[in-house]
């Protein structure tokens, strides 16, 4: 489903007043696939929502691991304990493909979406100081554990490619 999206969704760019929400910064709208500005705010929620997160990385990476599995983007979401650090993420994540899954319009558009958007929040910054590098290879493992559970692994024989047109071989036909 394309229409117009905001082009630069994330945490920061949303405005939270009692309860209304209120979205900043359209300077990047852009008529796009609607479910990528979703899975914008979903990426910069996983690497961005935790920068004051005191665990280390595998501790973190551990406690959100069950919502990167692509048969559960199809399903409600994950659940964890209220008194867990990562209790408000799950909250978030429910909430974001909740609203994600009304604009898919086809299996496994929201996986994609959100692979392309964890891949390019992991790309961002090259030279960026820990804790922030790592959560960023995080997204970028969760990419590519969705791809796969969503799509299936690589076909195990190499696509077949015809060979690029040269002189000898216009001259052998």
């Amino acid at each position: 489903l394309m229409g117009p999206g905001h082009g630069d969704l994330h945490a920061s760019n949303i405005l939270v007043r009692a309860s209304d929400a209120i979205v900043i910064d359209f300077l990047a709208h852009k008529n796009m696939p609607l479910v990528y500005d979703v899975a914008c705010l979903e990426a910069s929620l996983l690497v961005d929502g935790f920068a004051q997160d005191a665990r280390d990385i595998p501790t973190w990476l551990n406690s959100v691991a069950c919502l990167y599995d692509g048969a559960i983007l199809n399903q409600k979401g994950g659940s964890t304990h209220p008194k867990d650090p990562s209790a408000w993420f799950f909250g978030c994540a429910s909430q974001v493909r909740l609203y994600a899954r009304q604009l898919e319009r086809h299996k496994g558009q929201y996986a994609a979406a959100l692979a392309i958007a964890l891949l390019s929040k992991a790309a961002k910054d090259g030279a960026l100081a820990e804790p922030e590098n790592s959560r960023r290879a995080v997204a970028y493992y969760f990419a590519e554990k969705l791809l796969l559970g969503t799509f299936g692994p690589p076909a195990a024989t190499p696509m077949q490619v015809d060979p690029v047109p040269t002189p000898d071989l216009i001259a052998a036909e």
